[in-house]
Protein backbone atom coordinates (compact mmCIF):
# COMPACT_ATOMS: atom_id res chain seq x y z
CA UNK A 1 0.00 0.00 0.00
CA UNK A 2 2.71 2.61 0.76
CA UNK A 3 4.28 2.15 -2.57
CA UNK A 4 0.71 2.77 -4.05
CA UNK A 5 0.24 5.75 -2.12
CA UNK A 6 3.69 7.11 -3.25
CA UNK A 7 2.56 6.91 -6.56
CA UNK A 8 -0.58 8.90 -6.34
CA UNK A 9 1.47 11.53 -3.68
CA UNK A 10 4.32 12.25 -6.22
CA UNK A 11 2.63 13.68 -9.00
CA UNK A 12 0.76 15.71 -6.63
CA UNK A 13 4.09 17.05 -5.39
CA UNK A 14 5.62 17.27 -8.92
CA UNK A 15 2.92 19.15 -9.82
CA UNK A 16 2.67 21.88 -6.98
CA UNK A 17 6.42 22.21 -7.34
CA UNK A 18 6.27 22.95 -11.02
CA UNK A 19 3.26 25.75 -9.97
CA UNK A 20 5.81 27.03 -7.43
CA UNK A 21 8.12 27.71 -9.76
CA UNK A 22 6.48 28.78 -12.41
CA UNK A 23 4.64 31.50 -10.32
CA UNK A 24 8.29 32.62 -8.88
CA UNK A 25 9.49 32.70 -12.97
CA UNK A 26 6.80 34.93 -13.71
CA UNK A 27 6.56 37.53 -10.85
CA UNK A 28 10.40 37.95 -11.74
CA UNK A 29 10.37 38.15 -14.93
CA UNK A 30 7.27 40.84 -14.86
CA UNK A 31 9.58 42.94 -12.64
CA UNK A 32 12.16 42.50 -15.31
CA UNK A 33 10.03 43.29 -18.13
CA UNK A 34 8.22 46.34 -16.93
CA UNK A 35 10.30 49.09 -17.58
CA UNK A 36 8.52 51.97 -16.01
CA UNK A 37 8.58 52.83 -12.51
CA UNK A 38 6.51 55.63 -10.86
CA UNK A 39 8.08 58.37 -8.47
CA UNK A 40 6.86 61.33 -6.42
CA UNK A 41 8.93 65.03 -7.66
CA UNK A 42 10.60 65.64 -4.51
CA UNK A 43 11.17 69.55 -4.89
CA UNK A 44 10.07 72.38 -7.56
CA UNK A 45 13.14 71.80 -9.96
CA UNK A 46 11.21 71.19 -13.15
CA UNK A 47 8.12 73.47 -11.91
CA UNK A 48 5.90 75.02 -13.65
CA UNK A 49 6.11 72.08 -15.93
CA UNK A 50 6.57 69.28 -13.19
CA UNK A 51 5.31 70.35 -9.21
CA UNK A 52 6.95 69.39 -6.06
CA UNK A 53 4.44 66.16 -4.92
CA UNK A 54 3.41 65.44 -9.17
CA UNK A 55 3.71 61.66 -9.65
CA UNK A 56 6.16 60.79 -12.27
CA UNK A 57 5.82 57.77 -15.10
CA UNK A 58 9.84 56.85 -16.28
CA UNK A 59 11.20 54.03 -18.38
CA UNK A 60 14.53 52.85 -17.00
CA UNK A 61 15.23 51.09 -20.21
CA UNK A 62 14.66 53.94 -22.41
CA UNK A 63 18.17 54.32 -23.23
CA UNK A 64 19.21 50.57 -23.72
CA UNK A 65 18.87 51.06 -27.35
CA UNK A 66 19.08 54.49 -27.88
CA UNK A 67 20.98 57.94 -26.52
CA UNK A 68 19.54 60.60 -24.58
CA UNK A 69 17.89 63.42 -26.61
CA UNK A 70 17.56 67.19 -27.21
CA UNK A 71 14.26 68.22 -25.11
CA UNK A 72 14.16 64.54 -22.89
CA UNK A 73 13.21 65.08 -19.33
CA UNK A 74 15.78 62.58 -17.84
CA UNK A 75 15.93 60.99 -14.41
CA UNK A 76 19.93 61.39 -13.33
CA UNK A 77 22.00 61.15 -10.32
CA UNK A 78 24.75 64.27 -9.53
CA UNK A 79 27.72 62.76 -8.47
CA UNK A 80 27.42 64.39 -4.91
CA UNK A 81 23.79 63.46 -4.15
CA UNK A 82 24.24 60.21 -3.58
CA UNK A 83 21.69 58.61 -3.86
CA UNK A 84 19.10 61.62 -4.25
CA UNK A 85 17.89 61.66 -7.69
CA UNK A 86 16.84 64.58 -10.28
CA UNK A 87 14.62 65.22 -13.26
CA UNK A 88 16.01 67.93 -15.36
CA UNK A 89 15.84 68.72 -19.20
CA UNK A 90 18.34 67.87 -21.98
CA UNK A 91 19.61 70.91 -23.16
CA UNK A 92 22.61 70.13 -24.70
CA UNK A 93 24.14 66.20 -26.35
CA UNK A 94 27.62 65.13 -27.13
CA UNK A 95 29.65 67.13 -30.01
CA UNK A 96 27.35 70.42 -28.63
CA UNK A 97 29.12 73.79 -28.18
CA UNK A 98 27.23 75.47 -25.07
CA UNK A 99 27.89 79.34 -24.61
CA UNK A 100 26.95 82.68 -23.86
CA UNK A 101 25.97 85.26 -26.64
CA UNK A 102 25.17 88.52 -24.97
CA UNK A 103 23.72 87.07 -22.12
CA UNK A 104 21.99 84.62 -23.49
CA UNK A 105 22.57 80.57 -23.39
CA UNK A 106 23.14 79.19 -26.57
CA UNK A 107 23.76 76.02 -27.89
CA UNK A 108 25.54 75.39 -31.26
CA UNK A 109 25.04 79.12 -31.81
CA UNK A 110 21.19 79.01 -31.79
CA UNK A 111 19.83 80.41 -28.19
CA UNK A 112 18.27 77.60 -26.23
CA UNK A 113 14.60 77.84 -26.26
CA UNK A 114 12.87 77.16 -23.13
CA UNK A 115 10.20 74.82 -23.02
CA UNK A 116 6.56 75.87 -23.51
CA UNK A 117 4.52 78.02 -21.61
CA UNK A 118 7.90 79.23 -20.32
CA UNK A 119 9.25 81.23 -23.66
CA UNK A 120 9.64 84.18 -21.74
CA UNK A 121 12.47 82.68 -19.56
CA UNK A 122 16.56 82.89 -20.34
CA UNK A 123 18.93 81.33 -18.74
CA UNK A 124 21.33 83.78 -17.30
CA UNK A 125 25.10 83.09 -16.78
CA UNK A 126 25.43 81.32 -12.80
CA UNK A 127 26.71 83.68 -10.34
CA UNK A 128 28.81 81.12 -9.08
CA UNK A 129 29.64 77.45 -10.08
CA UNK A 130 29.84 74.33 -8.02
CA UNK A 131 33.64 74.16 -6.78
CA UNK A 132 35.76 71.46 -9.44
CA UNK A 133 32.49 71.77 -11.57
CA UNK A 134 33.25 74.97 -14.16
CA UNK A 135 32.92 75.39 -17.40
CA UNK A 136 34.87 77.80 -19.56
CA UNK A 137 32.56 78.67 -22.34
CA UNK A 138 31.79 78.07 -25.27
CA UNK A 139 32.15 74.63 -24.08
CA UNK A 140 32.00 71.73 -26.57
CA UNK A 141 30.78 68.61 -25.19
CA UNK A 142 32.62 65.29 -25.08
CA UNK A 143 31.24 61.74 -26.10
CA UNK A 144 29.41 61.30 -22.84
CA UNK A 145 28.60 64.33 -21.92
CA UNK A 146 24.96 66.42 -21.28
CA UNK A 147 24.19 69.81 -20.50
CA UNK A 148 20.84 69.83 -18.25
CA UNK A 149 18.87 73.00 -17.07
CA UNK A 150 15.75 73.14 -14.78
CA UNK A 151 12.56 74.65 -15.97
CA UNK A 152 12.76 76.56 -13.16
CA UNK A 153 16.23 78.26 -14.00
CA UNK A 154 15.93 81.32 -11.75
CA UNK A 155 15.81 79.15 -8.41
CA UNK A 156 17.65 75.63 -8.93
CA UNK A 157 21.10 75.26 -9.38
CA UNK A 158 21.55 72.27 -13.03
CA UNK A 159 24.26 72.25 -15.45
CA UNK A 160 25.15 76.45 -15.20
CA UNK A 161 26.16 75.13 -11.72
CA UNK A 162 26.94 71.81 -11.15
CA UNK A 163 28.89 71.64 -14.49
CA UNK A 164 28.08 68.51 -17.37
CA UNK A 165 26.29 65.18 -16.18
CA UNK A 166 28.11 61.78 -18.07
CA UNK A 167 26.05 59.24 -19.41
CA UNK A 168 26.31 56.84 -16.53
CA UNK A 169 24.55 59.55 -14.40
CA UNK A 170 21.48 59.54 -16.90
CA UNK A 171 18.96 56.70 -15.35
CA UNK A 172 15.86 56.87 -17.21
CA UNK A 173 13.31 58.89 -19.46
CA UNK A 174 10.06 60.71 -17.78
CA UNK A 175 7.44 59.03 -19.75
CA UNK A 176 4.63 61.07 -18.23
CA UNK A 177 3.61 62.98 -14.98
CA UNK A 178 0.77 64.24 -13.18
Amino acid sequence: MKGAKRKTILPWILAIAIAVAGLVLLGVSRRTISADRIFRMPNHSMAPTIMKGDRVTVDLHAYSEREPDLSDLVIFRPYETGKLKWIFRIAGVPGDIIGYENGVLVRNGYPIPAPEPLQDQTYAAPGQMKAGAEIEYPCQLGPVEYFLLSDDPEHMHDSRYWGLIEREQILARVTSHE
